[in-house]
């Protein structure tokens, strides 16, 4: 493996399951407050105890840390999102927030990494821990990874989310040792995609009948427009008949997407606007809800740096190209607005 410029081979990889106790509060599904420090094995075991070699010299906070730096990947750390995205959208745990609104912003987080991200890790055993092996950061690294995983079910045997710890050592300097750490999402995990939809669905449908301001006669627009249906994709096509990129006007091959998010917006006249609304072919419904292209209030459009040459390519995107989005009066700008600032990628 090279970094940076260096050759390291790998002589050995420690794992470690994210639980609900190690992540930060927000995705935890249990009551307690849990820690930042990572269980990673038994401190007794020769394997792990040979793992990591902790030097008593560097003493942060009262710990020891450890010799050779480590490194999470950019290139990983997106990987992982990507995987984890569908237990984001459709939950296995009842987590103490609504996940599937944080999921772009965490990621936006991740796209403003470096290729490679360094960190120090430190020896945190406690008095009581000598059967325990721990480690912990007081990186922002560390506090990031916390904050973007998501941790094993409770009550459930299969983790989530795993790290793997990989030892590397220089080929050149024996001396040199660094770890790489990488996520995963358990290949073993179900998201069980439709029970978890239909299930929101239902939570929707729910909130939308307790809601006491909501007049009896948009009840059902509401619940039907939060399936894709309904009278919000009216409102959307009536504004905008066309998608700006095919000129496909045919309304069983148009998407009608909110430009702020259905469970973003702040009251029901949003969620029914049709100014809130932009008619897209598949494909260009897709990559305007990932947030890698936006449009300037005049049409004008905006793509993320995260989105590949091949793909500008293949599909013909013009930056700086202004297109009809129906926004003649100006009504969509706040929506916009919105759009660039919390759901478009750039760095």
């Amino acid at each position: 493996m090279k970094i940076q410029g260096s050759k390291y081979d790998l002589v050995s990889t420690a794992s470690a399951n994210i639980s609900d106790s190690f992540v930060i509060p927000a995705n935890k599904s249990g009551s307690a407050s849990g820690e930042a420090r990572l269980y990673v094995s038994s401190q007794k075991s020769k394997k792990f105890g040979s793992f990591f070699t902790f030097d008593p010299i560097i003493d942060i906070d009262g710990y020891a840390g450890a010799q050779g730096y480590c490194f999470f990947s950019k290139e990983n750390l997106i990987k992982y999102m990507e995987d984890i995205k569908v237990f984001y959208d459709f939950p296995v745990s009842t987590y103490r927030q609504d996940v599937s609104l944080l999921y772009q912003e965490r990621m936006e987080l991740v796209c403003r990494l470096k290729k490679i991200n360094r960190f120090q890790i430190y020896n945190q055993n406690g008095d009581l821990d000598a059967d325990r092996f721990y480690i912990g950061s007081n990186n922002s690294l560390w506090e990031l990874m916390r904050t973007i995983c998501l941790p094993k079910p409770l009550k459930t045997l299969q983790p989530l989310t795993v790290v793997h710890i990989h030892k590397l050592v220089n080929r050149s300097n024996k001396n040199d040792v660094i770890y790489y750490f990488e996520l995963f999402v358990n290949p073993k995990s179900e998201p069980r995609k439709i029970k978890s939809k239909q299930l929101l669905t239902n939570k929707n449908r729910k909130t939308i009948k307790n809601d006491t301001l909501i007049l009896n006669t948009n009840r059902r627009s509401l619940v039907i427009s939060r399936i894709g249906q309904g009278k919000f994709r009216r409102n959307t096509l009536d504004i905008m008949s066309s998608c700006p990129f095919t000129g496909i006007d045919d309304k069983s091959l148009l998407r009608a997407s909110h430009i702020m998010p259905w469970a973003h917006c702040t009251n029901n006249n949003q969620r029914l606007d049709g100014f809130n609304g932009v008619a897209l072919t598949p494909t260009f419904d897709l990559l305007f809800d990932k947030g890698l292209i936006s449009f300037e209030n005049n049409g004008r459009l905006k793509i993320s740096p995260y989105l590949s040459d091949n793909i500008i390519s293949l599909l013909n995107l013009q930056l700086e190209n202004s297109y009809e989005i129906g926004n003649s009066t100006g009504n969509k700008n706040t929506y916009l607005e919105y759009h660039r600032k919390h759901i478009f990628l750039f760095k």
